[in-house]
């Protein structure tokens, strides 16, 4: 009996001792960006290395592409599935679904990308950064780093393993001002040990009548309560709204984890379970009067990936969209809906005027 439990001890002792090594390593290793950090480019074309004014009408397209991982015969073990990738095969078809997508084949002005993977198991270690600048031969690049873990424990029986992700973001056009800003929130000590450190990615360039544009690439929280996005929220507007009271015009675009202000899931027209994102909405005065929310009422951007898409069956939201200033007109919009063929997300594109 004494020789039973001292075994029973012996292997909770060692099993203590690896689990308190393994976190004490994660946080030792653990990524720590400062608050704002100035962002160099990953590539410049030869023909735009100086920054002239902007034409007064361009485009812009916001993506989550999901790291090229999660098409619609994916599920998702962080959001109730139990797989973290799919097959390599999968993985590169859907990158080149996502580049030759009619949505990016028109060459927008600017691209906003979303969960872009730099350097990750879970794509088989394919530099997505480098394969999409590549594509996008007159645009200038930019990576911005929100997910930086040695190894990702779950699920345990096909870890996540090593995670290098964040935002990537292309623009015809050569920037005055790139940085990253830090967003506010954090989970409990250990969750978050192997989660992401929320950012943005701020541009700024050159306007008519000596203003600036500033473009801002986001991608706030999921898995919490609500609290941390709409602090994100907040904080994405303050800073907003500082740029446009100094004169500037404002583009804010990506996945905000959040339904759009006045948002009615009754309006998407696809025939899928359509749902207000969990953890509420900011409320519709979120932004001062003439503050402008881009996205298709009719489409969803966002489905649920506890199982594979179904349509009609699944539960779909739209949580990804567009922010214009006053001082910016939208002449066109659309909402890219293929059945989330390549990605849990669909693309959305607008076609946005610089007013005088």
């Amino acid at each position: 009996m004494r020789k039973t439990l001292r075994i029973v001890l012996w292997v909770v002792a060692c099993l203590t001792f690896f689990m308190a090594g393994f976190l004490f390593i994660a946080w030792f290793t653990r990524y720590q960006p400062a608050s704002i950090e100035a962002i160099e480019p990953l590539k410049i074309p030869l023909h735009r290395k100086t920054p002239d004014p902007l034409p007064d009408t361009l485009k812009l397209v916001t993506w989550n592409i999901g790291y090229a991982g999660l098409g619609a015969s994916m599920d998702f073990f962080y959001d109730g599935g139990k797989r973290v990738r799919c097959s390599r095969e999968e993985t590169l078809e859907n990158l080149r679904g996502i580049i030759q997508h009619e949505a990016l084949s028109r060459r927008p002005d600017f691209i906003l990308m979303q969960e872009v993977d730099k350097y990750a198991r879970r794509t088989y270690y394919h530099d997505e950064t480098e394969l999409i600048s590549a594509a996008f031969t007159e645009h200038t690049s930019w990576f911005v780093k929100n997910y930086d873990v040695k190894f990702v424990p779950l699920p345990w029986y096909n870890p996540m393993g090593r995670v290098v992700a964040g935002l990537l973001t292309l623009s015809k056009y050569p920037a005055l001002e790139s940085f990253r800003i830090s967003l506010p929130g954090e989970f409990d000590f250990v969750t978050q040990l192997f989660m992401l450190n929320r950012c943005a990615h701020v541009l700024k360039f050159p306007a008519s009548n000596n203003k600036k544009l500033v473009v801002i690439n986001t991608h706030n929280t999921a898995f919490d309560d609500g609290t941390q996005r709409i602090a994100q929220w907040n904080f994405i507007r303050d800073y907003a709204l500082k740029e446009y009271n100094e004169g500037n015009y404002v583009v804010v675009g990506g996945d905000f984890n959040l339904n759009p202000p006045c948002f009615n899931p009754n309006l998407i027209s696809t025939g899928d379970n359509a749902y207000s994102q969990p953890g509420g909405y900011p409320p519709c005065n979120a932004f001062p009067q003439g503050w402008n929310f881009i996205y298709q009422k009719e489409f969803p951007t966002n489905r649920n990936v506890d199982e594979a898409y179904q349509r009609g069956k699944t539960p779909v939201t739209t949580i990804d969209f567009f922010i214009l200033s006053p001082n910016i007109s939208c002449i066109h919009h659309h909402t890219w809906f293929d059945g989330f063929r390549f990605s849990d997300h669909h693309p959305v594109e607008a076609e946005i005027v610089l007013l005088k």
